[in-house]
């Protein structure tokens, strides 16, 4: 369930609202941050500077089968010189966010934030273009991308053992298996009384 303040809730009935999207990159030594509009803003802690037309979001896509989604941020029309730098800095792998915005179009503030994608950067394609002009095409990996992978830790005391040697708690697994467990009132039959035996078959 979302939560949203009072001024969201009166923008959104009204209408008068606009969206924008952000992203940010945590970075050694910074933090990178932009957003599709045309000043810089600090939102929950982070500074966004100035994108508008700058960068655009795409090919992601949801799914609750734990298999690896991912998304493509591009910037685009960056100076040669600067995409040069980013390339130089140690990206790879780097945490990424993105968040989507809602901006109330009466007092320009925004009133509503929503972070819908978590991941990782993992390749960054450098697309140099005539008079100077480049492109980067970021493609982020989700933060669940780890879930489907098989691991070899077991539910044994043995594994348990290896990471605490002190650690008992699954030592009542093996005999929990053979173990019989009865589950509410144990119902008796009383003993049925031996049928008579008849004389010479007759009696």
């Amino acid at each position: 369930m979302r939560v949203l303040s009072s001024e969201a809730l009166a923008a959104l009935d009204t209408g008068r609202f606009a969206t924008r999207n952000g992203f940010y990159v945590t970075m050694p030594t910074e933090t990178v941050a932009f957003w599709d509009d045309a000043y810089a803003a600090t939102i929950d802690s982070v500074t966004y500077e100035a994108g508008a037309g700058v960068f655009t979001i795409g090919g992601f896509s949801s799914g609750g089968d734990l298999v690896t989604r991912s998304l493509d941020i591009t910037l685009s029309g960056i100076d040669a010189d600067i995409a040069s730098r980013v390339m130089a800095e140690p990206w790879h792998q780097r945490p990424v966010v993105v968040s989507r915005f809602v901006i109330a179009i009466d007092a320009p503030q925004v009133i509503y934030s929503k972070q819908w994608f978590s991941g990782f950067l993992d390749v960054i394609e450098w697309q140099e273009r005539a008079g100077g002009a480049s492109s980067l095409v970021a493609h982020c990996e989700d933060i669940g991308r780890e879930l489907g992978r098989k691991g070899a830790r077991t539910r044994s005391a043995t594994d348990q053992r290896q990471l605490a040697a002190d650690d008992a708690f699954f030592d009542g697994v093996v005999t929990s298996i053979t173990t019989e467990i009865n589950w509410g009132r144990i119902v008796t039959t009383a003993a049925q009384p031996e049928p008579r035996r008849k004389l010479f078959g007759i009696f």
